[in-house]
């Protein structure tokens, strides 16, 4: 049995003969080898590496594991489309291709012809030249890319695919790209949002917030985040500056006075002291909520952010931080784990059908995974049935093309769906409190019976119970349920006891009453 192997540096948005899409690739092996008369192995998981340079040693690709089941016998060989799919680096490629000769095992590329089972030191050195051409040609496109930009920025063009916002592009100066449509040119201020960066530096360096700045800009028609305008701040672009690639990937080399700048170097600098140092939240108020994820904002449907508040800043809130959202909405994050908590305690008394549903067994996830593996066996099926020859290479690449797209979507449908998280070794061996499991145990509870809940807002200084400002779906409801629509079944007596024990000055009272008769049995 022979494995194939596929790669793709760049997918893209390429296509045509010199393309190589997987498809075509594995058609190709698979064409190879019914002519020949072997059984192959081909798992995309496996055998396929997409955006992976030929350059990267075997063992940091999925190759390095196909040659390692070589080496222990379980395949006799591997099958390419031609050597530069195996490697494009002459060392790399030389040791791969010794490790496969020295276990007996066959390197083949289809396009080329070349088959390690008859390695003559004529066919060794073909083989060397070929790889050796392979890095020249990659070294040529890079350089030839990099050449390209250079040349280009020499002219005085941005080198992006959009202008900097209060810059626009200079009339008559994009080039135009292979597809027809144009590609980047020349920059110069916009007269009209150029004036509003400058405002907004200015503000900046004054002290004012990111989000009053987003604000100032969204009142002017532009379209921002809170974190878009910290990409204005982090832009030298402004300082008329532009970045060009080198030789050596992952350097550039900075052009100044590029274009016209919009800001001063005082300005910039004003702005960058204001700012202070961004620090990112540590996840301290997330990990102690209850309902992360699920607890949404009425106004934009988008989950509400856990952060701290109060005079302290020790008291945790759910609060919206979208900032195109009309309301707004926020609440204290007890008030609303506590009343979720509440919530489940009635639903399940009530005998809530979801509720009894998800505790008999929720085989959702099962299902969603059975989906999953139809559509893997499917796929799996199409390819070891049905011939490249029987049905044409083109027929044969588009109906994988389409299996493997099905696959796709149960995929995406399994990730929407919540599945029992297991326990990492790590985390095992760390021991918890109980105070510290608590969290975590009541989100996953809370993942698997509620849907969704929904915040609405109430106007600020407003005090509301938090029934009146909430609503709950669970799992598979078609209707919202909150306490009010849940009727508890039971002994009324009992029923009544629990219902006045949710309310504080029942729970107040019966604290005091401890209280006193533990100092009067201490006295």
């Amino acid at each position: 049995m022979f494995a194939i192997y596929v790669r793709v540096s760049e997918v893209g948005d390429r296509e045509g003969p010199g393309f190589g899409s997987p498809e075509e690739q594995e058609a190709a092996a698979r064409e190879w080898a019914e002519r020949a008369g072997v059984e192959v192995y081909f798992n995309p998981d496996e055998c396929v590496d997409l955006d992976v340079s030929g350059a990267v040693a075997a063992d940091d690709r999925k190759l390095g594991r196909l040659i390692e089941r070589c080496e222990a016998g379980e395949f006799e060989g591997i099958i390419v489309r031609d050597e530069n799919r195996f490697s494009r680096d002459p060392i790399e490629g030389v040791v791969a291709l010794d490790r496969l000769d020295a276990c007996g095992a066959r390197l083949k590329a289809t396009w080329s012809g070349f088959d390690s089972e008859n390695l003559t030191p004529e066919a060794q050195m073909l083989y060397e030249f070929k790889l050796s051409m392979g890095k020249a040609e990659r070294a040529r496109n890079r350089l030839a890319r990099v050449s390209g930009s250079r040349r280009a920025a020499d002219r005085g063009v941005y080198l992006a695919s959009s202008p900097p916002l209060g810059y626009r592009w200079v009339d008559g100066t994009r080039s135009i790209r292979p597809d027809g449509k144009l590609g980047a040119g020349r920059i110069e201020p916009d007269p009209v949002r150029s004036k509003l960066v400058r405002e907004v530096f200015q503000r900046r360096a004054e002290g004012e917030s990111l989000r009053s700045l987003a604000e100032y800009l969204r009142g002017n028609g532009i379209k921002i985040t809170k974190s878009g305008v910290r990409v204005i701040f982090d832009n030298r672009a402004y300082l008329g500056e532009a970045t060009v690639p080198t030789e050596k990937k992952g350097e550039v080399e900075v052009r100044k006075n590029a274009h016209k700048p919009i800001v001063t170097e005082k300005q910039w600098e004003l702005a960058q002291a204001a700012g202070g140092t961004y620090i990112p939240r540590s996840g301290k108020w997330s990990m102690q909520a209850a309902l992360t994820g699920m607890a949404l904002c009425s106004g934009c449907e988008k989950p509400l952010s856990v952060h701290g508040g109060g005079k302290r800043h020790d008291t945790g809130f759910y609060s919206c931080t979208s900032e195109n959202c009309p309301q707004r909405v926020g609440i204290r994050m007890e008030r609303l784990d506590s009343w979720a908590a509440g919530l489940l305690q009635d639903a399940v008394i009530a005998g809530v059908p979801e509720l009894i549903a998800v505790l008999e067994g929720d085989d959702r996830h099962a299902r969603a995974l059975e989906t999953v593996n139809l559509a893997a066996l499917e796929l799996e099926e199409y390819r070891r049935e049905v011939k490249v020859s029987d049905v044409g290479a083109e027929a044969w690449r588009r109906d994988v093309a389409s299996r493997q797209e099905t696959l796709n979507l149960a995929r995406q449908a399994l990730a929407a769906i919540p599945a029992p998280k297991p326990v990492s070794r790590n985390r095992a061996k760390k021991l918890l409190t109980y105070d510290e499991a608590k969290p975590g145990l009541e989100r996953e509870q809370n993942q698997r019976f509620f849907e969704k809940i929904v915040v609405h807002p109430v106007g600020r200084g407003r005090r509301v119970p938090v029934e009146d400002r909430v609503t709950a779906w669970f799992v598979g409801a078609e209707r919202p349920a909150n306490m009010r629509t849940i009727t508890p079944v039971g002994d009324p007596e009992t029923l009544a006891i629990l219902k006045a024990a949710h309310k504080p000055e029942v729970l107040a009272a019966a604290r005091a009453e401890n209280a006193a008769q533990k100092a009067a049995t201490e006295g």
